[in-house]
Protein backbone atom coordinates (compact mmCIF):
# COMPACT_ATOMS: atom_id res chain seq x y z
CA UNK A 1 0.00 0.00 0.00
CA UNK A 2 1.43 3.35 -1.04
CA UNK A 3 0.47 6.99 -0.73
CA UNK A 4 -1.11 7.09 -4.22
CA UNK A 5 -3.42 4.22 -3.33
CA UNK A 6 -4.35 5.86 -0.01
CA UNK A 7 -5.15 9.16 -1.77
CA UNK A 8 -7.33 7.41 -4.34
CA UNK A 9 -9.18 5.44 -1.68
CA UNK A 10 -9.84 8.43 0.59
CA UNK A 11 -11.01 10.60 -2.30
CA UNK A 12 -13.38 7.86 -3.51
CA UNK A 13 -14.64 7.34 0.03
CA UNK A 14 -15.48 11.04 0.27
CA UNK A 15 -17.16 11.27 -3.15
CA UNK A 16 -18.65 7.74 -3.23
CA UNK A 17 -18.14 8.05 -6.97
CA UNK A 18 -15.06 6.78 -8.80
CA UNK A 19 -15.50 9.16 -11.75
CA UNK A 20 -15.76 12.28 -9.58
CA UNK A 21 -12.84 11.15 -7.36
CA UNK A 22 -10.70 10.58 -10.46
CA UNK A 23 -11.49 14.07 -11.75
CA UNK A 24 -10.45 15.63 -8.42
CA UNK A 25 -7.13 13.80 -8.57
CA UNK A 26 -6.61 14.49 -12.30
CA UNK A 27 -6.62 10.76 -13.02
CA UNK A 28 -8.60 8.60 -15.42
CA UNK A 29 -11.49 6.67 -13.85
CA UNK A 30 -9.99 3.26 -14.83
CA UNK A 31 -6.64 4.30 -13.36
CA UNK A 32 -8.21 5.21 -10.03
CA UNK A 33 -10.25 1.99 -10.00
CA UNK A 34 -7.07 -0.06 -10.58
CA UNK A 35 -5.26 1.71 -7.69
CA UNK A 36 -8.11 0.90 -5.29
CA UNK A 37 -8.46 -2.69 -6.53
CA UNK A 38 -4.71 -3.25 -6.10
CA UNK A 39 -4.90 -1.85 -2.56
CA UNK A 40 -7.79 -4.18 -1.71
CA UNK A 41 -5.82 -7.21 -2.95
CA UNK A 42 -2.69 -6.19 -1.02
CA UNK A 43 -4.45 -5.73 2.33
CA UNK A 44 -7.02 -8.49 1.78
CA UNK A 45 -9.99 -6.24 2.57
CA UNK A 46 -12.99 -5.22 0.46
CA UNK A 47 -13.24 -1.46 0.89
CA UNK A 48 -16.35 -0.80 -1.23
CA UNK A 49 -19.56 -2.50 -2.13
CA UNK A 50 -19.91 -1.85 -5.84
CA UNK A 51 -23.38 -1.53 -7.45
CA UNK A 52 -24.27 -0.98 -11.08
CA UNK A 53 -24.33 2.83 -10.71
CA UNK A 54 -23.09 3.43 -7.16
CA UNK A 55 -20.54 2.46 -4.54
CA UNK A 56 -20.61 2.50 -0.77
CA UNK A 57 -18.08 1.80 1.94
CA UNK A 58 -18.02 -1.56 3.64
CA UNK A 59 -17.79 -1.62 7.44
CA UNK A 60 -14.11 -2.49 7.08
CA UNK A 61 -13.70 0.31 4.54
CA UNK A 62 -15.16 2.85 6.98
CA UNK A 63 -12.61 1.80 9.62
CA UNK A 64 -9.83 2.17 7.06
CA UNK A 65 -11.03 5.69 6.20
CA UNK A 66 -10.78 6.71 9.85
CA UNK A 67 -7.24 5.41 10.35
CA UNK A 68 -5.83 6.28 6.93
CA UNK A 69 -7.12 9.86 7.19
CA UNK A 70 -5.13 10.26 10.39
CA UNK A 71 -2.07 8.62 8.85
CA UNK A 72 -2.21 10.91 5.80
CA UNK A 73 -2.58 13.96 8.02
CA UNK A 74 0.36 12.93 10.23
CA UNK A 75 2.44 12.08 7.16
CA UNK A 76 1.89 15.57 5.72
CA UNK A 77 2.67 17.13 9.09
CA UNK A 78 5.90 15.11 9.27
CA UNK A 79 6.98 16.26 5.80
CA UNK A 80 6.19 19.90 6.60
CA UNK A 81 8.14 19.81 9.87
CA UNK A 82 11.07 17.99 8.26
CA UNK A 83 11.20 20.52 5.43
CA UNK A 84 11.11 23.36 7.94
CA UNK A 85 13.94 21.77 9.94
CA UNK A 86 16.00 21.47 6.78
CA UNK A 87 15.35 25.10 5.81
CA UNK A 88 16.33 26.24 9.30
CA UNK A 89 19.47 24.12 9.13
CA UNK A 90 20.47 25.52 5.75
CA UNK A 91 19.71 29.08 6.84
CA UNK A 92 22.05 28.83 9.80
CA UNK A 93 25.65 27.90 10.48
CA UNK A 94 26.75 26.64 13.89
CA UNK A 95 30.44 27.15 14.61
CA UNK A 96 32.02 25.46 17.61
CA UNK A 97 34.94 27.19 19.33
CA UNK A 98 37.09 26.48 22.37
CA UNK A 99 35.99 28.12 25.60
CA UNK A 100 37.93 31.31 26.26
CA UNK A 101 39.26 31.44 22.71
CA UNK A 102 38.57 34.55 20.64
CA UNK A 103 37.78 34.26 16.94
CA UNK A 104 41.11 34.83 15.21
CA UNK A 105 41.71 37.40 12.52
CA UNK A 106 41.89 34.75 9.79
CA UNK A 107 38.16 34.04 10.24
CA UNK A 108 37.06 37.67 10.09
CA UNK A 109 36.77 37.68 6.28
CA UNK A 110 34.51 34.62 6.29
CA UNK A 111 32.25 36.03 9.00
CA UNK A 112 32.08 39.46 7.36
CA UNK A 113 31.29 37.86 3.99
CA UNK A 114 28.36 35.91 5.41
CA UNK A 115 26.98 38.85 7.37
CA UNK A 116 27.11 41.14 4.32
CA UNK A 117 26.24 38.69 1.52
CA UNK A 118 23.77 36.41 3.32
CA UNK A 119 22.16 38.53 6.04
CA UNK A 120 19.40 35.94 6.53
CA UNK A 121 21.88 33.19 7.44
CA UNK A 122 22.21 33.04 11.20
CA UNK A 123 25.74 32.34 12.39
CA UNK A 124 25.82 30.94 15.89
CA UNK A 125 29.08 30.66 17.83
CA UNK A 126 29.03 27.99 20.54
CA UNK A 127 31.82 27.49 23.06
CA UNK A 128 32.94 24.12 24.42
CA UNK A 129 35.71 22.42 26.32
CA UNK A 130 38.04 20.61 23.90
CA UNK A 131 36.56 17.16 24.57
CA UNK A 132 32.98 18.46 24.34
CA UNK A 133 33.78 20.24 21.07
CA UNK A 134 35.13 16.97 19.63
CA UNK A 135 31.95 15.17 20.65
CA UNK A 136 29.71 17.94 19.28
CA UNK A 137 31.49 17.77 15.92
CA UNK A 138 31.24 13.99 15.64
CA UNK A 139 27.57 13.99 16.71
CA UNK A 140 26.62 16.76 14.26
CA UNK A 141 25.72 19.32 16.93
CA UNK A 142 27.99 21.88 15.22
CA UNK A 143 28.60 22.37 11.51
CA UNK A 144 32.16 23.62 11.81
CA UNK A 145 34.69 23.39 14.63
CA UNK A 146 37.73 25.60 15.11
CA UNK A 147 40.17 23.41 17.01
CA UNK A 148 43.76 22.10 17.26
CA UNK A 149 44.64 20.26 14.06
CA UNK A 150 45.96 17.18 15.87
CA UNK A 151 42.67 16.78 17.75
CA UNK A 152 40.69 17.02 14.50
CA UNK A 153 42.95 14.44 12.85
CA UNK A 154 42.15 11.73 15.40
CA UNK A 155 38.36 12.03 15.18
CA UNK A 156 36.41 9.43 13.13
CA UNK A 157 34.60 10.74 10.07
CA UNK A 158 36.03 14.26 10.37
CA UNK A 159 37.56 16.27 7.54
CA UNK A 160 39.68 19.33 8.26
CA UNK A 161 41.76 22.05 6.72
CA UNK A 162 44.67 23.78 8.39
CA UNK A 163 43.65 27.38 8.92
CA UNK A 164 46.06 29.10 11.28
CA UNK A 165 49.49 28.79 12.82
CA UNK A 166 50.11 30.87 15.93
CA UNK A 167 53.13 31.19 18.22
CA UNK A 168 52.15 30.36 21.76
CA UNK A 169 53.24 32.29 24.82
CA UNK A 170 54.06 31.58 28.42
CA UNK A 171 51.39 33.16 30.62
CA UNK A 172 52.64 34.41 33.98
CA UNK A 173 51.49 36.90 36.62
CA UNK A 174 52.45 40.42 35.57
CA UNK A 175 53.98 41.05 38.99
CA UNK A 176 56.36 38.10 38.71
CA UNK A 177 59.98 39.26 39.21
CA UNK A 178 61.01 37.85 35.81
CA UNK A 179 57.93 39.02 33.89
CA UNK A 180 59.83 41.98 32.47
CA UNK A 181 63.06 40.16 31.71
CA UNK A 182 64.55 41.12 28.34
CA UNK A 183 64.95 37.58 26.98
CA UNK A 184 62.93 35.31 29.28
CA UNK A 185 63.27 31.52 29.24
CA UNK A 186 61.45 28.75 31.06
CA UNK A 187 64.47 28.48 33.36
CA UNK A 188 63.46 31.84 34.80
CA UNK A 189 60.21 30.26 36.02
CA UNK A 190 61.45 26.86 37.16
CA UNK A 191 60.13 27.34 40.69
CA UNK A 192 56.56 27.94 39.47
CA UNK A 193 53.84 25.32 39.09
CA UNK A 194 53.25 24.50 35.43
CA UNK A 195 49.59 23.86 34.61
CA UNK A 196 49.32 20.90 32.22
CA UNK A 197 46.11 19.96 30.43
CA UNK A 198 44.89 16.38 30.91
CA UNK A 199 45.21 13.97 27.98
CA UNK A 200 41.48 13.24 28.20
CA UNK A 201 40.68 16.88 27.41
CA UNK A 202 43.00 17.42 24.44
CA UNK A 203 45.70 15.04 23.35
CA UNK A 204 47.22 17.74 21.11
CA UNK A 205 47.50 20.43 23.79
CA UNK A 206 48.58 17.95 26.48
CA UNK A 207 51.42 16.73 24.23
CA UNK A 208 52.46 20.33 23.55
CA UNK A 209 52.65 21.00 27.28
CA UNK A 210 54.78 17.88 27.82
CA UNK A 211 57.14 18.87 24.98
CA UNK A 212 57.60 22.29 26.54
CA UNK A 213 58.41 20.78 29.92
CA UNK A 214 60.94 18.42 28.33
CA UNK A 215 62.56 21.30 26.43
CA UNK A 216 62.97 23.30 29.61
CA UNK A 217 65.98 21.26 30.74
CA UNK A 218 64.51 20.67 34.18
CA UNK A 219 61.52 18.89 35.66
CA UNK A 220 59.01 21.55 36.59
CA UNK A 221 56.38 21.17 39.24
CA UNK A 222 53.23 20.18 37.38
CA UNK A 223 49.55 20.31 38.12
CA UNK A 224 47.25 18.34 35.80
CA UNK A 225 44.01 20.21 35.13
CA UNK A 226 40.90 18.55 33.67
CA UNK A 227 39.67 21.20 31.22
CA UNK A 228 40.85 24.21 29.27
CA UNK A 229 38.40 26.34 31.23
CA UNK A 230 39.88 25.20 34.56
CA UNK A 231 43.37 25.97 33.29
CA UNK A 232 42.31 29.50 32.33
CA UNK A 233 40.59 30.02 35.69
CA UNK A 234 43.71 28.97 37.63
CA UNK A 235 45.89 31.23 35.51
CA UNK A 236 43.60 34.17 36.17
CA UNK A 237 43.74 33.40 39.91
CA UNK A 238 47.54 33.40 39.78
CA UNK A 239 47.76 29.69 40.63
CA UNK A 240 50.57 28.55 38.33
CA UNK A 241 51.80 29.33 34.81
CA UNK A 242 50.98 27.75 31.46
CA UNK A 243 50.88 28.18 27.70
CA UNK A 244 48.20 29.91 25.59
CA UNK A 245 48.07 31.61 22.22
CA UNK A 246 47.49 35.34 21.97
CA UNK A 247 43.88 34.88 20.80
CA UNK A 248 42.82 33.65 24.22
CA UNK A 249 40.60 36.04 26.17
CA UNK A 250 43.11 36.07 29.05
CA UNK A 251 45.39 38.13 26.82
CA UNK A 252 43.23 41.10 27.82
CA UNK A 253 43.53 40.46 31.57
CA UNK A 254 45.75 43.25 32.97
CA UNK A 255 47.38 41.26 35.78
CA UNK A 256 48.69 38.56 33.40
CA UNK A 257 51.51 38.79 30.91
CA UNK A 258 52.05 36.76 27.72
CA UNK A 259 55.77 36.15 27.19
CA UNK A 260 57.60 34.91 24.10
CA UNK A 261 60.06 32.27 25.24
CA UNK A 262 62.25 30.11 22.96
CA UNK A 263 61.15 26.74 24.36
CA UNK A 264 57.52 27.27 23.37
CA UNK A 265 56.49 26.26 19.86
CA UNK A 266 53.51 26.90 17.62
CA UNK A 267 49.88 25.88 17.84
CA UNK A 268 48.41 24.61 14.57
CA UNK A 269 44.71 25.31 14.27
CA UNK A 270 42.25 23.77 11.83
CA UNK A 271 38.68 24.22 10.72
CA UNK A 272 36.93 20.83 10.82
CA UNK A 273 33.59 19.39 9.69
CA UNK A 274 31.92 15.98 9.50
CA UNK A 275 32.25 14.20 6.14
CA UNK A 276 28.51 13.38 6.14
CA UNK A 277 27.43 16.97 6.80
CA UNK A 278 26.29 18.27 3.40
CA UNK A 279 25.38 21.72 4.71
CA UNK A 280 25.78 24.04 1.68
CA UNK A 281 27.25 26.86 3.77
CA UNK A 282 30.25 24.85 5.01
CA UNK A 283 32.35 25.00 1.79
CA UNK A 284 31.43 28.66 1.32
CA UNK A 285 32.65 29.56 4.81
CA UNK A 286 35.87 27.57 4.42
CA UNK A 287 36.63 29.15 1.06
CA UNK A 288 36.50 32.64 2.63
CA UNK A 289 38.95 31.92 5.46
CA UNK A 290 42.15 33.92 5.17
CA UNK A 291 44.54 31.02 5.63
CA UNK A 292 47.70 31.60 7.65
CA UNK A 293 49.33 28.19 7.60
CA UNK A 294 53.08 28.79 7.20
CA UNK A 295 55.34 28.19 10.13
CA UNK A 296 57.40 31.39 10.62
CA UNK A 297 61.10 31.04 10.01
CA UNK A 298 63.21 31.24 13.11
CA UNK A 299 66.01 33.71 12.78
Amino acid sequence: MNSSQINCFLEAAECLNFTKAAERLYLSQPGLSRQIATMEREIGINLFERGRNSIKLTAAGAICVDYLSKIRSEYKKMLDQAAMAQRIKQDSLIIGCLEGQLIGKCYENALTYFWSTYPNIRIKLCYFSVSDLCNALVEGEVDIAIMPEDDAARLPGILFQRSHVEKCCLVVPRNHPKADAENPTLQDFQDETFLVLADSESDAIARQHRRICQAAGFTPKQRIVPTFGTLAMLLEMGVGISVLNVWHSLHNVPHLKFLNVPEIDYQIEAVAWHKDNKHPNIPIFISKIELNTDLPQEG
